[in-house]
């Protein structure tokens, strides 16, 4: 669909077309113009006309190079770049730009942007249709390039624009930001614990990537579902991605979190009594209602590319206010050949970039490595996350989970759970405590606990023996 506009029969002028060349007189009149739309985004790939597109480029060049440029100077440069004269051709177009209100123009550069985006998005569904026709053609090779296409023409869409931008700009978006955090307008969504909110800023937050890890054993998923339990409470959308456990499995936990059933006898039926299952039938109906903004994909060997994919996909219909993975560690790898701590790095930096991409909360469950028992008192450090480097640059939080009965079977406060809170960019650390009640999968708040010193820092052996 390129071409050069001086060819076109002027009674049948393209109003985009006509708006590419009013943009780019204002482009010529002065450049903060240029600059304005350049922030929306606007590149000159988004110009239909072959001759605008190149006058466009011409402009960028130019910028580099001076202060003002006129018509002729970028005639000049359009020519020196197709190696074909080209100045009288540009001059003639750029007479017939009208001009635009200042103000008007960052609408003008979002109308050419869309317009872009939709002859893009008709090109990739006729290549479908082609493609479809070829003999062997598999859905399965298909589909997903072409969802990962539409995911990066919505991307497109949705960006305000990347690139440098003055300080005072910068400083006025922080005074609204204050102002919309003054108002209660900026979302936080609570993990459920007092004390672990005000440790982290209030609660869990947009565009943020947390990571809450643990030994085995330390209930790890289960606080994965507190979280999702407590954000679908309060009106929010999860996008859960289990790779450790199906849906089946999953649904025993949350059902035991709401009926108060052993999960044990939930997952062996024929051991409950008429009680259990009045218990069973109502939690259905309360995780039922309260797990309403609840998405699952229990899809296993997942890459960090499809689990991307497949929330940006369903983020189309439902916009997630946050994402939980379970876990880092089963992941797969687009490459075999990579390490660990490069597999990992590379996954936890394009997780943190999904966070900023849908302006939602990440978070990603993790595991700590036998490291951890050398500690003193057990207690897990950074440096135990496996290939720790990446997830310790990336992620904004780091949580680590501790429970003193898992290595000392006398321990007085059998259902204590400690969240540590090892990393915090604009929090603080320190320590939350909760119960934990392993038969039903529930965590339950201990708001202003303090542990006794002495307990709560035994000596302990090896992992399991006192």
């Amino acid at each position: 669909m390129s071409y050069d506009v001086m060819e076109m029969d002027a009674s049948r002028v393209d109003p985009i077309l006509q708006i590419e060349k009013n943009l780019l007189g204002m482009f010529c009149a002065h450049k903060v113009h240029m600059h304005t739309c350049m922030a929306q985004g606007l590149r000159p790939h988004h110009f239909r006309g072959t001759l605008t597109r190149q006058i466009f480029e011409a402009c960028v060049k130019l910028d580099d190079e001076l202060d003002t440029f006129d018509w002729y100077s970028v005639g000049q440069t359009v020519s020196a770049t197709a190696k074909v004269e080209k100045t009288q051709k540009v001059t003639d177009l750029l007479i017939e730009a009208s001009a635009l209100k200042p103000e008007m123009l960052p609408v003008h550069a979002r109308t050419v942007i869309d317009r872009a985006a939709k002859a893009e998005m008709i090109e990739a569904i006729n290549a479908l249709m082609g493609e479809l026709q070829s003999p062997g053609a598999s859905l399965d090779d298909l589909v997903p390039d072409f969802q990962e296409k539409l995911s990066a023409l919505m991307d497109t869409k949705r960006a305000p624009g990347y690139g440098l931008v003055h300080m005072s700009q910068v400083l006025n978006a922080q005074l609204d930001a204050m102002q919309n955090r003054l108002e209660g307008k900026v979302t936080k969504i609570s993990t459920g614990l007092m004390d672990l909110d005000r440790l982290i800023g209030g609660g869990l937050r947009s565009s943020k990537l947390y990571c809450i890890a643990g030994r085995p054993a330390m209930g790890k998923s289960a606080k994965g579902q507190h979280l999702i339990t407590h954000a679908s409470r309060s009106g929010k959308t999860v996008f859960h991605f289990s790779l450790e456990m199906d849906n089946v499995e999953l649904g025993d936990r949350v059902v035991a979190n709401y009926s108060g059933v052993n999960l044990y006898s939930i997952q062996n039926p024929e051991e409950m009594s008429e009680t259990d299952w009045s218990a069973f039938s109502a939690g259905i109906e309360r995780a039922r209602e309260d797990l309403n903004g609840v998405f699952i994909d229990d899809t296993p060997r997942q890459t960090v590319r499809s689990i991307v994919r497949e929330a940006k996909r369903m983020a189309v219909k439902n916009k997630p206010d946050v994402i939980v993975i379970d876990y880092l560690g089963i992941i797969g790898s687009e490459r075999d050949e990579q390490n660990e701590a490069q597999r990992i790095k590379k996954m936890s930096g394009e997780l943190k970039i999904l966070s900023r991409e849908m302006k939602c909360a990440v978070v990603i469950l993790a595991q700590f490595n036998r490291d951890t028992e050398n500690n003193s008192e057990k207690r897990p450090l950074l440096s135990n996350l496996k290939g720790s480097g990446g997830v310790e640059e990336d992620c904004d939080v780091v949580i680590g989970l501790h429970r003193p009965i898992e290595y000392d079977k006398n321990f007085s406060d059998p259902d204590l759970c400690e969240h540590i809170v090892l990393k915090c960019r604009g929090g603080k650390t320190g320590t939350a405590y909760s119960s934990f009640h392993g038969r039903t999968q529930y965590f339950e708040d201990r708001p202003g606990y303090v542990p006794p010193a002495i307990e709560n820092t035994p000596t302990y052996a090896k992992r399991g023996i006192k």
